[in-house]
């Protein structure tokens, strides 16, 4: 009995000893676990600062240039800076702090498109990349959601890949997916044909990193169009092929309004439309915004051009790519518009830098990518010149002078006036003010200006 008990008491104390050994070994490396993620989380919050400072050095640096340098197209490279520097850094500041506020409004979802190509035509100049927008029929014209954030996760997708194909090809399409009632899917593809990523790099595409020792911040476009995406209950994943390109796929919910399918005043016409353009994809998407209105639309590129003759004469609208207005062709035109009423409309790439032509024989202009509020309004532009549509209703002479005599317009540009502040607009106090703009970002800074002013705003949204 004596030895048996012996037995379990030893038995006892190796369970004892070894469960001592056992935890203190999990213990010590819990600690070391944790000892770990506080050094990294203090390196994090290290980078994060770090990369704040910076963003906010840039931004001052930026300042000063924009103060000290009076060149215009330097100038307004700068602010163009500025703002993106500014705005990535909110966007941060937000996302950091968990204060992303989510909104929801009306909105005209060509208008979006119109500010997101004017955003990026400031930030890049003389680009080769050919951006196209392809938008399907069942997208409606007006939705209800998030314009702010949706907008800013496209440019900053957008940017990122027109960055990384200087001469390629760079394609939004955009499609809605019907739900339950009033609720939509919008499904967003953009797609380039960059030299894509390899495995190893997709994994941390979607995270920003800052180098201390060049000083230099990455990834924070694409970190912040990610974490926006998941605050407004979206999607978005990429998929890549090396040496292919990038596919990137946003989804987000969104809601119908009572003018979501509200129709265009007006009817397919039957006319006879060519469209020239020296690039195919462009090309082809300026043929189905056209097409939306004229039965009768022709493409044709460079090799139709010169190796068939197309005989101009026959049609009634030339949409043309500027590069077709050489001194040749223009002589053709104005032989064709001497024989018969054609209406002539010249476009080019927003990443263009040319002048639009002094050329007596356009007679209107179009940017690309463009969409179909656009073409609407360069359809209501050419009507003006024939007779009162039901599109476009100008005012009559007598009514123009009044409204005229009425408001004082400025073409020109408004000499700046220094040292004003805030507090200077309340000498307006009382006066009714209406701006029209359809940013909504933009909205939001001028009534915040003007807000404690007691002046009455009235705000022209959309269009």
């Amino acid at each position: 009995m004596e030895i048996l008990l012996f037995v379990v008491i030893g038995i006892l104390i190796l369970l004892l000893i070894y469960g001592y050994l056992y935890f203190k070994d999990k213990l010590e490396k819990q600690t070391r676990y944790f000892e770990y993620m506080s050094q990294e989380a203090k390196m994090i919050e290290k980078n994060q600062n770090a990369l704040l400072a910076n963003m906010s050095d840039n931004i001052y640096t930026l300042t000063q240039n924009l103060l000290k340098d009076n060149n215009k197209n330097t100038t307004h490279t700068i602010e163009s800076e500025i703002l993106n520097s500014a705005n990535n850094l909110r966007e941060l500041l937000k996302i950091k702090s968990n204060k992303v506020e989510v909104f929801n409004e009306k909105f005209s979802f060509s208008h979006m498109l119109d500010d997101i190509a004017f955003y990026l035509s400031s930030n890049f100049k003389e680009r080769e990349t050919e951006v196209i927008f392809d938008i399907d029929e069942n997208v409606p014209r007006y939705l209800t959601g998030d314009l702010v954030h949706v907008s800013r996760i496209l440019n900053n997708i957008l940017e990122y890949t027109i960055q990384a194909t200087p001469q390629g090809k760079v394609r939004l399409t955009i499609s809605c997916e019907e739900n339950i009632g009033t609720k939509v899917i919008l499904n967003v593809q953009i797609t380039d044909t960059s030299r894509g990523l390899s495995p190893s790099e997709i994994p941390d595409i979607f995270n920003f990193v800052y180098d201390e020792e060049t000083n230099k911040h990455s990834g924070l476009r694409l970190y912040i169009a990610k974490e926006l995406s998941n605050a407004i209950n979206g999607t978005l994943e990429l998929s890549s092929i090396e040496n292919r390109g990038n596919s990137f796929s946003f989804r987000t919910p969104m809601e119908l309004n009572t003018e979501s399918h509200s129709p265009f005043e007006l009817t397919k016409e039957d006319k006879k439309v060519i469209i020239y353009s020296s690039r195919l994809e462009t090309g082809l998407s300026l043929q189905k915004l056209f097409g939306t209105f004229y039965s009768d639309v022709m493409l044709v590129g460079d090799v139709e051009v010169a190796e068939r003759g197309i005989n101009f004469i026959l049609y009634d609208l030339m949409v043309l790519d500027d590069s077709f207005f050489t001194t040749e062709n223009n002589r053709v035109l104005e032989e064709i518009k001497a024989k018969k009423r054609v209406d002539i409309v010249a476009f080019h790439s927003i990443f263009s830098t040319k002048r639009e032509l002094k050329n007596l024989l356009i007679d209107k202009y179009l940017t690309t990518p463009s969409n179909i509020e656009r073409v609407v309004d360069v359809m209501g532009y050419l009507a003006n010149d024939k007779s009162e549509t039901s599109l476009t209703k100008e005012p009559k002479r007598e009514e123009k002078k009044e409204l005229s005599a009425q408001l004082k317009v400025h073409k020109e540009t408004i000499e700046e006036t220094a040292n004003i502040t805030i507090n200077n607009f309340k000498d307006f106090k009382g006066a009714r003010l209406l701006i029209v703009e359809d940013n909504l970002i933009n909205q939001k800074i001028l009534v915040g200006v003007v807000r404690n002013a007691e002046i009455e705003i009235e705000i022209a949204n959309n269009g």
